[in-house]
């Protein structure tokens, strides 16, 4: 099980790796260019990886519990910043997300 645990996590690094480095992945990734290009709380690191969490329990939650266990406690984003980030992502992104080449 840690086996299986640790091959789900790298290949969710080297997702992340593909998304933020392969310029033409970003293209069908995201909506617009311009799109996550500024250095914010919620880049699309942080976008992507809160939602491969799979939230469960109340977004405000989550999000708070999210940044803590990065180690930034106490600036957490707001439910309305995630939102607005989420929407700038392809739909067909999350198709690519679990079918990603890595697995």
């Amino acid at each position: 099980m840690v086996e299986a645990n640790s091959r789900i996590i790298c290949e969710l690094k080297d997702f992340l790796n593909l998304v933020t480095q392969d310029p033409e992945f970003r293209k069908v990734a995201i909506l617009s260019s311009s799109d996550f290009t500024r250095e914010r709380k919620l880049g699309i690191e942080c976008i992507i990886g809160f939602i491969a969490n799979l939230p469960k329990r109340s977004l405000s939650v989550e999000l708070q519990d999210f940044f803590e266990s990065l180690g930034i406690e106490g600036q957490a984003a707001t439910k309305g910043a995630f939102s607005q980030q989420r929407t700038k992502l392809i739909p067909h992104f999350y198709v690519r997300f679990y079918h990603s080449p890595t697995t």
